[in-house]
């Protein structure tokens, strides 16, 4: 258990898997009793007992623990500063800057890739849940320190390794990762290692949500299962890293077309990664588009939140929404309640509802 400071000198507590934000209650109706060291049990020989004298006080104000969600939105920001280029480029990205190896401020520690306990001191939230963060954020561990992968690098090794996957007629059930890492090697580019493809194969197998002693053994493993939603939103990101607006049409015939044989198609894996803006809402086109909007392009705290989806797109429904706010929301506390603080519920004849900025 310990206690992180953060912005406008907020601290959370981290327990081992949970993050409580520690605030000040100015009035408190708190009353302490405390009973005296002199006080003793009563007397077996006699019905006689001592006097027992008790302190009483009271608290004008006390601190509260609330729980709230992680706020690994820092976490984002270290693993990017030194993203894994992979190959050669690999030892020069792990060498520290000078005096780096003594920086004390989190701005200078993200110049340098951190290890886990120095993530746990950097990042508000508890050490299960800062796991979760890294296994969810595809970060990888090289030689002891966390960073995140280049995306275009990443991009890179599941097309070849998806090639290889056609090539040899592998089920996506069961890739043998020895043999597709050696294919890959064989028609790797620049950059393109061992490390880098199992860690990509893990990343968008059926193990990338697994509890975390799993996943980190899932590198090693002998096959994976390559998860077809994993797979579909792969393919969505390269196609939005190539162009971050297509007409809607084009967008899901190309999608379709660069997935492989037995992949179905499944555009919610869109979620948190693109939205669809109607004619309405982009006058200069002639049809519905596909926009890029990745969730961690967006503001961390709620209010900036809104107004930055609110900027993107003007009317939004609750389903839209979900997903761009899943991460800001409080534990124990609904979606719904945060989207109605900061937006205005409007409600069309036919009862559909649809929600507004506020501002």
């Amino acid at each position: 258990m310990r206690i992180k400071g953060g912005p406008n000198d907020e601290a959370v507590l981290c327990t081992a898997d949970k993050t409580f934000t520690v605030r000040l209650a100015e009035s408190s109706n708190l009353k302490m009793l405390g009973v005296s060291a002199r006080t003793k049990r009563m007397r077996p020989d006699s019905e006689q007992t001592d006097e027992v004298w008790i302190a009483e006080a009271s608290a004008t104000a006390h601190f509260e623990l609330v729980r709230s969600a992680p706020r690994t939105g820092t976490l984002a920001t270290i693993l990017a500063a030194r993203p894994y280029m992979g190959g050669e480029a690999a030892a020069e990205e792990d060498a520290p800057g000078e005096g780096e190896e003594e920086a004390a401020t989190p701005g200078q520690r993200s110049k340098r890739r951190l290890t886990l306990a120095e993530l746990e001191n950097a990042v508000q939230a508890s050490a299960a849940e800062l796991r979760v963060a890294l296994r969810d954020s595809r970060a990888l561990c090289v030689d002891g320190r966390w960073c995140g992968v280049d995306a275009q690098l990443e991009l890179d090794v599941m097309e070849i390794a998806l090639a290889q996957c056609v090539k040899h007629e592998w089920p996506l059930s069961a890739v043998p990762v020895a043999e597709c890492v050696a294919g890959c090697l064989e028609q790797a580019t620049q950059g393109i290692d061992e490390a880098v493809v199992r860690h990509c194969l893990r990343c968008h197998s059926t193990l990338a949500r697994a509890a975390w002693d799993e996943w980190v053994a899932a590198s090693s493993a002998e096959f994976l299962a390559l998860e077809p939603r994993a797979l579909c939103r792969f393919r969505a990101r390269a196609m939005l890293a190539e162009c971050d607006a297509w007409p809607r049409e084009r967008f899901m015939e190309a999608w379709r077309e660069g997935l492989p044989s037995g992949v179905e198609l499944d555009e919610t894996t869109l979620e948190g990664l693109a939205i669809s803006l109607k004619p309405a809402d982009s006058p200069a086109v002639d049809e519905t588009t596909i926009q890029s909007l990745p969730v961690s392009s967006l503001p961390l705290t709620p209010k900036e939140r809104f107004v930055a989806l609110y900027g993107v797109k003007k009317v939004w429904t609750m389903h839209e929404l979900a997903p761009y706010v899943r991460d800001i929301v409080e534990p124990g506390k609904k979606a719904d309640t945060l989207v109605l603080q900061f937006s205005r519920r409007v409600v069309a004849m036919d009862l559909s509802e649809t929600f507004v900025s506020r501002w």
